[in-house]
């Protein structure tokens, strides 16, 4: 007789190297972006024009069903459409904040995005405004100025650090609009349309910028778009039928990490004292906020 006891710890398990596996995957992005030798917007829309199919190609594999269904409602199709920009924004920006400035910058600053989500949904959502997060967002923001030091437009970590908030604030965006629609279509599914359809809005692009790819460039905009997307997507999005929310939002901060011993390993790019304390503090104020939120009624 099978043990329910082993088989709930065997799902877990399993979820949990899947969620790790997908974040690992996810963190390549950023450099396969530095190593990319064409304009942002042009990577942006290789990863969304080959992320698309990629990813309905492996949910089509995993037997999801309802992809189409959202289009049968204005009101939803509409919001997909809003979240669709804002995430062809948040990576255009994250990705010039790469170009710019460094990998361990333009994660960590990014990666405050936790922070202002917790400072837009109750403007956008009339909730309560909680005296803590605003707390949280200074020390987020000193940790974020240590890594600086020079807040000038001649000091490329600045701009990049800029460029990393602009991402951060359209990536915020894009989840709080997403959370109704995530809940009825799925993950997976709202994920293909934004990818279509920021494919769809940069694709003028391609006449518009006179910028052609070499082979390389090909090769690591199909690894940007199979591997850092799809396939990374995928398994998180997978991972969450048998993990808490708590658990996921908790082990995603690892992110940050996995890019800097990436960018270490792959581009022999060293963060410096600054950047590794100034990080320390902006993770450890998201890692609060995370847990705060986990608490919070839903």
């Amino acid at each position: 007789m099978v043990n329910p006891q082993m088989v709930s710890y065997s799902n877990n398990t399993k979820a949990l190297l899947s969620l790790n596996t997908g974040v690992f995957l996810m963190t390549f992005a950023p450099i396969f972006a530095r190593l990319i030798e064409l304009p942002v917007p042009l990577i942006t829309l290789g990863r969304m024009g080959l992320g698309a199919p990629c990813l309905l190609l492996l949910l089509v594999l995993g037997r999801k069903r309802g992809i189409m269904q959202i289009t049968q409602s204005r009101r939803d199709f509409a919001m997909a459409i809003l979240t669709g920009l804002l995430l062809t924004g948040h990576w255009c920006a994250f990705f010039q904040a790469v170009k710019t400035s460094t990998v361990a910058v333009a994660l960590i600053v990014g990666y405050t995005y936790p922070i202002m989500i917790t400072i837009l949904e109750p403007v956008l959502y009339k909730e309560r405004f909680r005296s803590t997060d605003l707390l949280l967002s200074i020390v987020a923001f000193i940790g974020i100025a240590i890594m600086i030091e020079d807040f000038s437009f001649q000091n490329s970590y600045f701009v990049g650090a800029v460029w990393s908030l602009i991402g951060g604030l359209c990536f915020g965006l894009r989840q709080v609009f997403s959370r109704s629609i995530v809940r009825t279509y799925g993950g997976g599914s709202i994920m293909f349309w934004q990818l279509l359809i920021g494919a769809i809005v940069l694709s003028p692009l391609t006449w518009m910028i006179d910028a052609k790819p070499t082979g390389s460039d090909w090769l690591y905009l199909l690894l940007l778009a199979s591997i850092a997307t799809a396939a990374g997507h995928t398994l998180v999005l997978g991972s969450l039928k048998n993990l808490s929310a708590k658990t996921t939002a908790l082990i995603s901060t690892i992110q940050p990490l996995y890019g800097i011993l990436l960018a270490i390993a792959i581009l022999k790019e060293f963060p410096s004292a600054r950047e590794l304390l100034g990080g320390a503090i902006v993770i450890s104020v998201v890692l609060v906020e995370v847990m705060k939120q986990q608490r919070r009624p839903s």
